[in-house]
């Protein structure tokens, strides 16, 4: 998304930005979930999801492409990647910005 379209919408609100038929709305994603979300339509109602599986598949590669040499460092290395992932809760992997500022909230 373009800079400026986040910063009308930070600054002036989701009815300043959606029209009669939409309601727009920022979602946080978590870092290590970045690479992977997509977003589904179905008639206007779009869905932000996360495919863990391509999560998977982009660190694999990644690791093998570093560790090519090395398969002790590389299986450590990946367990404590999957289990970096396995720690964040489904429901925190593409979260709406009211539901961010409570999470974060005391």
């Amino acid at each position: 998304m373009e800079p400026l379209a986040i910063e009308l919408f930070l600054e002036h609100g989701s009815k300043w930005c959606s029209d009669a038929m939409a309601d727009l709305e920022i979602k946080y994603v978590h870092p290590l979930f970045a690479d992977s979300v997509h977003v589904k339509e179905y008639d206007g109602n779009e869905t932000v999801t996360v495919d863990s599986a391509d999560v998977y598949r982009h660190i694999l590669k990644k690791f093998l492409a570093d560790h090519k040499d090395n398969s002790i460092a590389f299986i450590t290395q990946l367990k404590q990647q999957v289990a970096e992932l396995e720690a964040v809760p489904l429901d925190q992997r593409v979260v709406s910005q009211s539901k961010l500022a409570s999470m974060q909230s005391p």
